[in-house]
């Protein structure tokens, strides 16, 4: 979940993956689709914090607004 300035907490379900084990990875429309994400989010949020679940298909969904926001993604084990 991501959580805005105004204290709005913000649950996005991870983009198309390979497949539901906890490693599969995105697929090409899945990581177009963590893009487009990014922009949404950049455009239309002031997010204060990244949490996400460990698994590969969730951090890599919100890699990118991670990045390009300067914000470290916080892993929670309770999101599996």
């Amino acid at each position: 979940g991501l959580m805005s300035d105004n204290g709005s907490i913000i649950l996005v379900r991870h983009a198309k993956a390979m497949g539901q084990e906890p490693e599969q990875p995105l697929t090409e429309e899945g990581f177009k689709q963590s893009l487009r994400l990014s922009d949404y989010l950049r455009r239309f949020y002031h997010v204060s914090n990244i949490v996400c679940s460990p698994f590969l298909r969730a951090k890599q969904t919100v890699q990118d607004f991670a990045t390009s926001s300067g914000m470290e993604i916080i892993e929670e084990d309770g999101l599996r």
